[in-house]
Parts: structure tokens; C-alpha cells; sequence
């Protein structure tokens, strides 16, 4: 029976943590929604068939914004420029074989209202993450890095949300 009691005991530690948690209202960081005047918003400075365009269309209307790409119609223009990704080699095998790779996605945002007022100053933002080849073969590393790609222009358009919502928040334009 003592075997019983020891065993349930992490599980219900960690369900009155669940409820203690959950009742307390508590929220990840950055989920909070943007203010609903920044809505109707104009995404400029790159293509609107990218990832990072569509990551981005897809976090806005998670935080109840509109994307528009009309400039009469947006309340605020959020400018993308040096959008830029690279991927660095860092290290080599003692083959000479290229075996860990650093990726980068950044670009420069500011947000300004329809007036041109400044809402957020430009500044920049960047992810980054190590890559390991650990494949040999081709393709599999190939479709490897593109899906990786794809998982940094979402981490990208996460943080800009992030930095409006700061900024916005803060005041600290």
C-alpha cells in the first residue's frame, strides 16, 4: 500500500500545481492580445507569399488584428526592412565535413500609425539557432534546413509581436 502512496504523490503534486496555476489566471508571456486601434494593419517591406508575411498575418489575427493590404484602409503600417537570414558554419569534423551551422533570421520593424506618427521606433530583431548535420544524405538534410527555416521565420514573427506589444505596453516607443 506504501509502494500506492508514493507513486500517486508526484501526480497529484503536479495536478494541484495544474489547478493553483490555472486559477491564478496565469498566461505565457507575450500572449496578451495587441490594442484593437492598431487594427486594420499594412505589413510592407516584404513579399506577402513569404513565410515570414504569412507567420506574421497569423499572429496578428491570433491577437485580434486585422492584416489589410490596403493603405487607405490600415490604421497602422508595420515596416519590415534588412530582412535578412544567413547560415554560418561554426564547425568542421576532422574530415573537414561542415558539421554545425549557425542560422540567423533578423530584420528591422517599426510601427507607425496612419498619420505617420511613430507607435514603435525602428529597431532590430533577430533569432538564432545551431544546426547540427548529423545526415549524410542530401535530401534529408536539404528538407531538414528548409523546415528549419521555416520554424525561425515563425520564431521571427513571434518576436516582433512581442517587441510591438512591449513597446506599446511600456510606452517605450
Amino acid at each position: 500500500m506504501k509502494d500506492i502512496d508514493v507513486n500517486i504523490r508526484p501526480i497529484l503534486l503536479l495536478l494541484i500545481a495544474a489547478l493553483l496555476t490555472g486559477c491564478a489566471g496565469f498566461q505565457l508571456r507575450g500572449s496578451e492580445p495587441l490594442p484593437a486601434s492598431i487594427s486594420p494593419v499594412l505589413v510592407t517591406g516584404i513579399n506577402q507569399y513569404s513565410d515570414l508575411y504569412r507567420q506574421l498575418e497569423y499572429q496578428l489575427s491570433a491577437s485580434g488584428i486585422r492584416v489589410t493590404s490596403s493603405k487607405d484602409d490600415a490604421a497602422t503600417v508595420l515596416k519590415l526592412n534588412q530582412v535578412k537570414s544567413s547560415d554560418k558554419l561554426t564547425a568542421i569534423n576532422s574530415k573537414g565535413k561542415g558539421v554545425e551551422y549557425l542560422l540567423a533570421e533578423s530584420a528591422n520593424m517599426s510601427l507607425y500609425d496612419r498619420t505617420g506618427a511613430t507607435l514603435v521606433s525602428e529597431r532590430k530583431v533577430a533569432v538564432d539557432h545551431y544546426r547540427y548535420a548529423l545526415d549524410t544524405k542530401q535530401l534529408s538534410s536539404e528538407r531538414a534546413r528548409e523546415e528549419k527555416e521555416r520554424e525561425m521565420q515563425q520564431l521571427l514573427a513571434q518576436k516582433i509581436m512581442r517587441t510591438i506589444h512591449y513597446a506599446m505596453r511600456t510606452g517605450s516607443n
